[in-house]
């Protein structure tokens, strides 16, 4: 998914079949996501799974809905569950161009801005609209919002009698329920350990155990692990990246990048925060450096020079052909040809030749060999005037997106893009900051732990031999940073140490009140916001032609773990 954009809303979005394609665009972070005019991810269950021991990553639409891809559904479709993917909606159809609201559920669209839930026909499913008034959404067969006055303590607004859709100030809503951050932040340990920094909450991991099964939204569980966070720590971080101390089970495990908010300070460095899975010894690569991109691309800011990408793969290169494989997808020169001719000129004749096996639409990880010289124009580390020569040939309209091996692909336009081209389109946010040549960025990897008391037990260990995990991670982190100054082609550091300088001192009893409580009310305006940008996004990506819909994407299949893991070159799915 998906920098500081006011946000750790993160909406998940999966899509099957048909609607993966037609329905991409409205995502991570999610939002993902996005800032401006795109998301990170969010679309489809973007899956990261073990491939010849290498994690792959398949996320859509992250987390701002600037990448178009997006898009604000509505908060819940059921008692007691917080949902938001448009599978969840689908649950809710009773026919063609027909909605219905589950038992027992008197506001399904909880945005005050978006109260009538109907079909909306240009999108084709069920949606939350700006219809504001109960007659004028039954009049286009809509379910207006109807909130019960009473449901659980501490809570603003309800959503059900038994279910809160905003908590009082000083508190956090986490899976319906009304939570004391006080008192959360005050019974939690922490303290740094090598290259891990372990904080310990029972409330915390319990969210992410939610956030991870998607019984709640993950950006909930994830704003609250930062928040705590920031809580002990300084926001003198790049980016933060949580992890559980063990792997979570759960439908919704694949990584993302949320653009979020740290203190709101000027000081503020914070620019994304990322949330993993604890992969373990079975994987030889993560896609963390894939992630920590999306704080810069591939946003809506270039969707007019390639066509439908949002729609179909979210905030990724998608189907470009460039000089190699990017770190957010796309393909080498060397992986496609025209039937005759030369590609990017006219004389090329189609189908195109286009071999899967050397790319992804969206995928990749840590050993793919860095990133290409379009990501790190994308990264401010290179200008347009450094790569002169260099073109992106983009697919619009590809009637497949995937496939096993070469496989022919018709384009309904094919564009050949220039670096100046790019550059010339690209706007950055207030918050999304270019990295500079031989800047170090500082990021603090967070290991979430069932108990407070988990955290004293492992610092009290001189190692981490005793966790394969925790060892393995801590040994994985130790090696980013020469990866990723081998990515950036030296052109760019990066550093996870966290020490005793980098903790605040400890707040006096008022100035925890007043911080606690800002925490609060920054949540909750930041959810508002997202929505609400998520819903412009939407409505500009719309006004674009539809891409084609492909034929669904097989699932994958997790690789069984070698005895060693190695680090392979493996063939993306």
């Amino acid at each position: 998914m998906s920098p500081g954009y006011a946000l750790w809303f993160v909406s998940v979005i999966v899509f099957s079949g048909q609607q993966q394609a037609t329905q991409a665009a409205r995502k991570h972070h999610t939002v993902r996501l996005l800032r401006g005019s795109a998301l990170h991810p969010t679309t489809n269950s973007s899956k990261t799974v073990p491939v010849n021991n290498v994690a792959q990553f398949d996320d859509i639409v992250n987390e701002d809905a600037r990448e178009g891809a997006t898009v604000f559904t509505a908060e819940g479709t059921k008692d007691g569950v917080e949902l938001d993917s448009d599978v969840d909606m689908d649950t809710t159809l009773t026919g063609p161009g027909s909605c219905e609201a589950p038992p027992g559920v008197s506001c399904v669209c909880t945005h005050p801005q978006f109260p009538c839930f109907r079909w909306h026909p240009r999108r084709d499913r069920c949606t939350c609209s700006s219809i504001g008034t109960a007659e004028g959404c039954v009049n286009v067969k809509g379910f207006f919002c109807e909130r019960p006055k009473e449901c659980v303590d501490n809570c603003k607004m309800c959503k059900t009698t038994t279910f809160c859709h905003e908590c009082k100030d000083g508190f956090h809503m986490m899976g319906g329920v009304c939570q004391d951050m006080g008192m959360v932040f005050s019974k939690a340990h922490h303290g740094v350990k090598g290259n891990l920094v372990l904080l310990g909450s029972e409330e915390v991991f319990h969210g992410l155990e939610m956030g991870f099964e998607g019984t709640i939204q993950r950006w909930r569980a994830e704003e609250y692990v930062i928040k705590e966070f920031f809580y002990f720590y300084k926001d003198i971080f790049d980016f933060i990246v949580v992890v559980p101390e063990h792997h979570l089970d759960g439908r919704i495990a694949y990584a993302e990048n949320f653009h979020l908010e740290g203190d709101r300070s000027a000081e503020s460095k914070l620019r994304s925060a990322v949330l993993m899975q604890m992969y373990g010894m079975q994987v030889s690569a993560i896609p963390l450096l894939h992630e920590m991109e999306h704080e810069w691309g591939v946003f809506g800011d270039i969707e007019k020079l390639t066509p439908g990408r949002l729609r179909s793969v979210g905030p990724h290169w998608g189907m470009s052909v460039m000089h190699k494989r990017g770190m957010l997808g796309g393909f080498p020169a060397s992986a496609v040809k025209c039937t005759s001719g030369v590609l990017g000129e006219d004389s090329c004749k189609q189908p195109l030749l286009w071999d899967f096996s050397q790319g992804s639409t969206k995928t990749s990880h840590d050993e793919i060999g860095g990133y290409n010289k379009f990501d790190l124009l994308l990264m401010g580390l290179i200008t347009a005037k450094e790569m002169p020569i260099e073109k992106l040939i983009f697919c619009e309209g590809a009637d497949k997106l995937y496939g096993q091996g070469e496989q022919p692909v018709t384009c309904k336009k094919i564009h050949v893009i220039t670096a100046a081209e790019i550059e010339d389109a690209r706007h950055h946010e207030k918050d999304e900051r270019p990295v500079k040549k031989g800047e170090t960025l500082r990021a603090a990897v967070v290991v979430v732990m069932p108990k407070p008391t988990d955290v004293d037990a492992e610092l009290a260990r001189s190692d981490y031999l005793h966790s394969e995990d925790l060892n393995w991670l801590n040994k994985y982190i130790a090696d980013e940073p020469a990866r990723f100054h081998a990515a950036t082609q030296g052109l760019a550091s990066i550093d996870f140490n966290v020490t005793s300088a980098d903790q605040k001192l400890p707040p006096s009893q008022a100035d925890e009140a007043e911080s606690v409580l800002d925490a609060s009310k920054d949540l909750i305006n930041q959810s508002q916001r997202k929505e609400e940008r998520a819903n412009e996004t939407l409505t500009e990506v719309e006004k674009a032609e539809p891409a084609p819909v492909p034929a669904p994407e097989p699932a994958s299949e997790p690789v069984p773990p070698a005895s060693t893991p190695t680090t392979l070159t493996a063939t993306p799915t």
